[in-house]
């Protein structure tokens, strides 16, 4: 005797037939093997994987599933949906992990600029500073000649109160421009400005500057500074 695989009831041996069911039985039942839930989860995360939350539990659920499945020994099915959500969520995990890094480079890069632009306008200033105190050094020692007539005068090929980079006219930034003048035509060069103006504006540097033989420097925001520029504080 053997059981009915349908019904469950005893029947003979050799019969092709139930007698309860009046299933056939020279073919085997059909079999359902159910899918695993996980693998469905993987697909489902991996398509909607626009966020990077989705992405991830799109791999955990998908290498989860496949485990489960292996295990299962034929119990489970789902391989295929399972691989499918991992492949999609890592399409999507790279590009997603992206994100984060631009936000933090959206907020961090403007503030850099910032940084940046203040750290070389105060260069600026002190290099305004130091010309001014070059020149008056200069004409002290030069009464016949009175203030240096370039900055190449002051740098290191000339009487070496300033340094090569501010010499050559550019430094931090900046561009450096110097003029001395003989305001009364003794050929005494009895006066001078001098000028800081941003390699690039709003980029090296947002505001200009102007200093002269008064010692005070003044600066403007959005044009060239001049004897008329209110003073630096």
């Amino acid at each position: 005797m053997k059981t009915c695989p349908y019904c469950a009831e005893s029947i003979l041996d050799d019969a092709v037939q139930c007698p309860s069911c009046q299933s056939n039985l020279s073919s085997p039942p059909l079999v359902v093997v159910p899918t695993s839930g996980k693998a469905l989860a993987s697909l489902v995360l991996g398509i909607l994987g626009g966020f990077w939350i989705t992405a991830i539990l799109a791999l955990i659920f998908g290498y989860q599933a496949r485990t489960e499945i292996r295990q299962s020994q034929g119990r489970l099915a789902g391989d295929e949906l399972a691989r499918a959500g991992i492949i999609l969520g890592w399409v999507y995990a790279p590009f997603l992990a992206i994100f984060p890094i631009l936000i933090i480079a959206a907020i961090a890069i403007p503030n850099l600029l910032q940084s940046r632009m203040r750290a070389n306008e105060a260069s600026a200033v002190g290099s305004l500073r130091t010309i001014n105190t070059a020149a008056v050094y200069y004409a002290s020692e030069h009464p016949h000649s009175g203030y240096p007539s370039s900055l190449a005068e002051m740098g290191p090929g000339g009487a070496d109160l300033i340094d090569p980079v501010l010499a050559g006219g550019q430094k931090s930034g900046y561009l450096f421009s110097y003029e001395a003048r003989d305001t009364d035509g003794d050929g005494i060069l009895d006066a001078f400005s001098a000028t800081a103006t941003p390699a690039q504006p709003g980029n090296t540097g947002q505001r200009f500057y102007y200093t002269d033989d008064s010692g005070v420097i003044r600066f403007s925001r959005d044009q060239p500074a001049d004897d008329r520029s209110p003073p630096l504080q």
